[in-house]
């Protein structure tokens, strides 16, 4: 029986079907309709039909699953099972998480979705862990020992380290919170007159104020998506990315770094050009010979939430 995984996103539900975590490629996918700051009635139609079109994709009538894999932007607490804050999405605050996914998987007539108990995680450890097992089939173990950053750009920002496929854990269960980081170059003056972003956190010059897609609407209106083909390194959101990049070399010294999300993966023709910023006179504490990778897929998290349900349980 396959194992599903769903990604509940800043503007859409994404699912995957895998038959084991060290599957290439999903079986299947599905994704619902987009929505713009959901409540909790839209999130459950949205998951119920990204899920169904995942199975229905596959081919499944009986409803059997394995097992279930969840990721989703914000804080959890230390279980994993209630959402303590979530700025992109607010209708997940204080979300009882495993009633309401054993809810929408009834909904798909999933067989036992109450015994059903899902694997939870952050979006960018789903979309790291994903990202590593792709590597690890394709470039062998050897390459997937090396320390991999996985920066998630979508709405939101959100990172993970892995080692050897293992996240270094250091606050929030996660390596800290990269996307909140101040990477703002005004001066004070321009500091003062409000012209450094402010993100949805309430913090201002967070890396999240510059990248997040709700930071591009504002600056570029709601054609961004075709400014970004026309950006240069002296833009600011890849001015701040190329500041952020360079903290987290001083921080945790990646070998690999991978940009994942659909604006993570819309930079990668900037891709040489911001090794090059970030390269300039870096310090001696990043590891030399590190390497700027992208995205393949838009289902990365979602496929790492299947891959991480089935490690969770044991399967092969």
């Amino acid at each position: 029986m396959p194992w599903l995984g769903i990604d509940i996103g800043g503007t859409s539900v994404k699912a995957a079907l895998l038959d084991s975590q060290w599957d290439p490629s999903p079986r299947a996918t599905g994704r619902s309709a987009e929505y713009a700051r959901p409540d909790r009635e839209t999130l459950h139609n949205a998951l119920v039909q990204a899920g169904r079109a995942a199975l229905e994709g596959a081919g499944f009538s009986d409803g059997a699953i394995e097992g279930v894999g969840l990721c989703l932007p914000g804080l959890l607490d230390d279980a994993k099972q209630r959402v303590l804050v979530s700025a992109n999405l607010p209708g997940l605050q204080g979300l009882e998480i495993a009633p309401f996914l054993q809810a929408a998987l009834a909904e798909m007539a999933v067989t036992r979705p109450q015994s059903l108990r899902p694997t939870v995680a952050s979006d960018a450890h789903a979309a790291a862990r994903d990202f590593w097992c792709l590597t690890r089939a394709q470039s062998g173990e050897e390459m997937a020992r090396s320390r991999l950053l996985v920066l998630a750009l979508g709405t939101g920002v959100g990172a993970c380290v892995l080692d050897d496929g293992e996240p270094l854990l250091v606050s929030g269960g996660g390596p800290g919170h990269l996307g909140q980081v101040d990477v703002s170059w005004e001066d004070t003056h321009a500091a003062s007159t409000n012209s450094v972003p402010l993100g949805p956190d309430g913090g201002r010059g967070g890396l999240e104020g510059y990248l997040g897609v709700p930071a591009l609407r504002a600056r570029y209106g709601t054609d961004f998506v075709n400014s970004m083909k026309n950006w240069t390194t002296s833009d600011p959101p890849v001015r701040a990315l190329v500041r952020v990049l360079r903290i987290a070399h001083a921080v945790y010294r990646p070998q690999r770094v991978a940009l994942v999300g659909f604006v993570g993966v819309s930079l990668r023709h900037l891709g040489g050009e911001i090794r090059s910023c970030v390269d300039r006179e870096l310090t001696r504490v990043a590891r030399s010979g590190w390497t700027l990778e992208f995205g393949h897929t838009s289902f990365h998290a979602a496929g790492g939430a299947a891959r991480l349900a089935a490690r969770s349980a044991g399967s092969p």
